[in-house]
């Protein structure tokens, strides 16, 4: 099994300090300096011919993150759609906008330091941030019988955070054998190169004639240890017994 990970927007509606991927996101509206794509967006018509030339359901999960998705535009359409079409997997979500339930996808609310929590989900994640009060979350989620799960707070996210104690998971560790990264845009201000593979700036989406060269060219691909997976590793089971 081999894991997409999708960020369908970069645009945050949250300005989180402690945010692992606050050098990948924007504001609402917001544009990243020297775009070398700018206006360059996915569309759900775009992504749904993508996938269906080269993502095989029975041979991927799909990961749909942001920025925040509830700001994607198309998300009331797309995840029905990626449902009727077999694929699987989860939407990473801060719960503050509406992001549509759907029988394959697990909507994962993020409970953020100083805000509410999540509105739409379908289980909560709770970071343990030692800045936050972490265990009074979880004993509301008891107390509700509310979906939940604890992470560890300091985790690389996508990329590597000089905080988290090395060696990196690797992809074995998660029960894949493959991950494939898209942004919603190309090249952009501050986005690293892969700490394992030297993967460079992750992938443009051709919004024309999507082809498998970004597989090769613009692609964090095989061996990356990336820790993006974490969420899917925790988070899939929930998709199976939400579909039971």
């Amino acid at each position: 099994m081999k894991a997409l990970i999708i960020t369908i927007t970069q645009e945050c509606n949250y300005t989180c300090k402690y945010c692992t991927m606050k050098g990948f996101i924007i504001p609402p509206g917001g544009k990243f300096e020297n775009d070398l794509y700018p206006g360059v967006k996915i569309t759900n018509k775009a992504l749904i011919k993508w996938l269906k030339a080269y993502i095989r359901p029975a041979e991927w999960h799909i990961k749909i993150t942001g920025g925040e998705p509830g700001l994607y535009k198309g998300i009331d359409k797309l995840l029905p759609a990626l449902s009727k079409l077999g694929y699987k997997g989860i939407v990473e979500t801060n719960g503050s906008l509406p992001v549509p339930n759907s029988d394959n996808f697990v909507r994962v609310g993020a409970w953020h330091k100083d805000r509410p929590q999540p509105k739409y989900f379908d289980v909560i994640l709770i970071t343990k941030n030692p800045d936050d009060d972490w265990r009074s979350k979880k004993d509301f989620c008891e107390v509700w019988d509310i979906p939940y799960k604890c992470a560890p707070f300091k985790h690389p996210g996508f990329h590597s955070n000089p905080n988290y104690d090395n060696p990196f998971p690797t992809l074995d560790t998660y029960g894949y054998d493959g991950m494939l990264c898209i942004y919603a845009a190309g090249q952009f201000k501050g986005c690293p190169k892969c700490p394992d593979t030297g993967a460079g700036t992750g992938s443009i989406f051709n919004m024309d004639k999507p082809t498998p060269y970004i597989f090769a060219e613009r692609a964090c691909l095989g061996g990356s240890k990336c820790t993006t997976l974490l969420g899917l590793k925790y988070f899939m089971p929930y998709v199976f017994d939400k579909r039971n």
